[in-house]
């Protein structure tokens, strides 16, 4: 019985987690690429819009239109890029958590699998 616990333990442990953090981490980085593109696309969106408002106006070129791109930027855009950026950390710092509690179990059920070998 504990020859088999034995193995079952190395099939988890063998470098499975390797793949699986890489595999994460990289869904996690094409995830946050894909939403900060998503964000880029809707600031060229809002930006477009704020020059239209400002041309069917007649202050195009006045300072309306810069004035109000920072207003959008500082209000809007970069928050929601700071949030997205914590997001990502987020998840980052819970794969690893998550990492170090299944080394930490894997390592204590070895022990215990040492200290049954030995009785």
């Amino acid at each position: 019985m504990n020859d088999d616990i034995k193995n079952n333990l190395n099939e988890w442990s063998s470098g499975n987690l390797g793949d699986f953090v890489q595999n994460y981490r990289t869904a996690l980085g094409e995830q946050y690429t894909a939403d900060e593109n998503a964000l880029k696309n809707q600031r060229n969106l809002d930006y477009t819009t704020i020059m239209s408002n400002a041309n069917r106006r007649g202050m195009l070129h006045s300072s309306f239109p810069t004035r109000d791109k920072l207003k959008y930027d500082t209000t809007s855009y970069e928050p929601q890029l700071i949030k997205l950026q914590q997001n990502y950390r987020t998840g980052i710092d819970t794969l690893y958590g998550n990492v170090a509690k299944y080394y930490n179990n894997i390592k204590s059920i070895q022990e215990k699998i040492a200290d049954l070998n030995e009785i």
